[in-house]
């Protein structure tokens, strides 16, 4: 469920996912590749770290 929904927001923002490594998941766009780190926090809750390039 959380890699659907990691996806889904990335695919918002024109990067394609790619591959999964570990609790990483790679995207690419325009040649350049950025991962995106996901851990359990809570039971229910998991915190995401995007790069600065997604965001900005």
């Amino acid at each position: 469920m959380l890699i659907f929904i990691v996806k889904r927001y990335m695919k918002q923002r024109d990067w394609d996912y790619k591959e999964q490594m570990g609790s990483g998941l790679v995207f690419e766009r325009n040649g350049e590749s950025i991962v995106i780190e996901t851990r359990l926090y809570t039971k229910h809750y998991y915190l995401w770290d995007i790069p600065n390039e997604v965001v900005s």
